[in-house]
């Protein structure tokens, strides 16, 4: 006997969803049932519903209108339903799925978007494994290793330098933060505009991360040329 059983399962990742792996997970979901759903926020603060995949991916997502989130899903409730949350809001879950159905399904079902949701990952979601991870370590360190280095300077320095020297720290911490944010985005949609700002953010990033490896590895070849004894 097949029991009913449901599962929901959310997530704090970075992802980058195109129209291939769009496509990819309609296919999914119209496993459950004839007639899908999906709802696209945009940055505009308008909500639309669609019923086809198709209308999302030709959507422009321009910059002053991109998409923020979608939910995808079954457009009436069944005995078989999935719902997909995706959502590149800060402080939010960046992906949520919630399956229903008998206990053989929400197991095939589950599988299903377990794998889609590998094949839209990024590397650097670690950077996202809590709400606001970016911002309280950044928040907390820079004040604090400022403040360690005004108590440490407290001797040569007056105690309204000291004070300033916190709050450079503190205009630097949110600087860190929006510059972070652009780089290493929580959710993009590579549709429209989109693809283009992906790929130009993609190159930046890896820019920098090469630029400061070389630059680490310059740093440290040089450290140990200059601490090499004479003569070896």
């Amino acid at each position: 006997m097949e029991y009913p059983a449901s599962k929901t399962r959310s997530l704090n990742i970075a992802f980058v969803v195109n129209a291939e792996l769009l496509s990819g997970l309609a296919a999914i979901l119209g496993e459950t049932a004839n007639q899908m759903e999906y709802t696209a926020k945009f940055s505009d603060g308008t909500s639309v519903r669609y019923s086809k995949i198709e209308e999302i991916i030709g959507q422009p997502n321009s910059g002053k209108r991109s998409i923020v989130s979608l939910i995808a899903g079954t457009a009436e409730r069944t005995a078989k339903s999935a719902f997909v949350n995706l959502s590149n809001k800060p402080y939010t879950t960046s992906l949520e799925y919630t399956i229903n159905g008998t206990q053989r399904d929400v197991i095939y079902f589950a599988d299903k978007l377990d794998d889609w949701v590998a094949a839209i990952r990024q590397w650097y979601s670690p950077l996202f494994f809590g709400d606001g991870v970016i911002s309280l370590v950044l928040g907390i360190s820079l004040p604090v290793c400022a403040a360690i280095l005004a108590a440490w300077l407290h001797p040569y320095i007056s105690p309204g330098k000291g004070i300033a020297l916190i709050i450079v720290a503190l205009t630097a911490t949110g600087i860190a933060e929006l510059y972070i944010f652009r780089l290493f985005p929580r959710g993009t949609f590579a549709i429209g505009h989109g693809e283009k700002r992906h790929r130009f953010l993609s190159y930046v990033r890896n820019t920098v991360l090469v630029g400061l490896a070389v630059s680490v590895i310059g740093g440290v070849i040089a450290n140990w040329i200059a601490t090499r004894p004479a003569g070896r």
